[in-house]
């Protein structure tokens, strides 16, 4: 999915769009936070928050392939984040792609207050005993966008998210490395913040 940035971000969650918050809208938001928390929506609350586009497209489908609009382009207006997916011939599957695809880009895209201590969080360290939160759990873009919203929190420093989080600095730069959408955000929080990219090391 890409991202989309919004040219002239005004609303409290575009401008955490990419951690663009500044210290006069602070104080808003603790009250916008729980009205921000768009993860925390079921699919069918966050499409009502989407312009959604139906377009012909490459894909799977042999001679059907393009006869049927079926490729789906979500817009979620509140953060100007843009997910598509032309997976499958039925409108309906692909949508459901696009929604999962959308909550990524939101958990990597989208900034909110960190909360070292959640224990959805807590499902993708592995020095926890917390449930396992797996590549295809649902609440999977939740635990990362808390995740890099500590990191954002720490300027992008590893070190110092580690020792929020409870880990050493090793296993959470194991965490962060292991999924490429995952680098790929911490790598532009770090980027913000003067910080050097991570690298797999695999």
């Amino acid at each position: 999915a890409r991202l989309k940035k919004l040219e002239t971000p005004t609303s409290a969650a575009a401008k955490r769009l990419f951690g663009e918050e500044d210290d006069g809208a602070a104080a808003d938001d603790g009250a916008a936070a729980a009205e921000d928390d768009f993860l925390a929506l079921d699919d069918d609350a966050l499409l009502r928050q989407c312009r959604v586009d139906y377009r012909r497209d490459s894909g799977p489908g042999g001679q059907k392939r393009n006869k049927v609009e079926s490729a789906v382009r979500l817009t979620h207006e509140p953060t100007g984040v843009v997910a598509n997916a032309a997976d499958d011939r039925s409108r309906h599957v692909n949508q459901k792609h696009a929604v999962r695809r959308l909550r990524l880009a939101i958990a990597h895209g989208v900034r909110r207050p960190a909360d070292a201590g959640d224990e959805v969080l807590a499902g993708i360290l592995p020095w926890t005993g917390a449930a396992r939160v797996g590549a295809k759990n649902p609440a999977r873009p939740l635990a990362e966008q808390r995740l890099l919203d500590v990191l954002h929190e720490c300027g992008g420093s590893v070190s110092d998210a580690a020792a929020r989080l409870g880990g050493s600095t090793g296993q959470l730069s194991k965490v962060l490395t292991k999924e490429q959408g995952l680098l790929t955000a911490a790598n532009a929080v770090r980027q913000r913040n003067g910080q050097k990219p991570l690298r797999n090391k695999r």
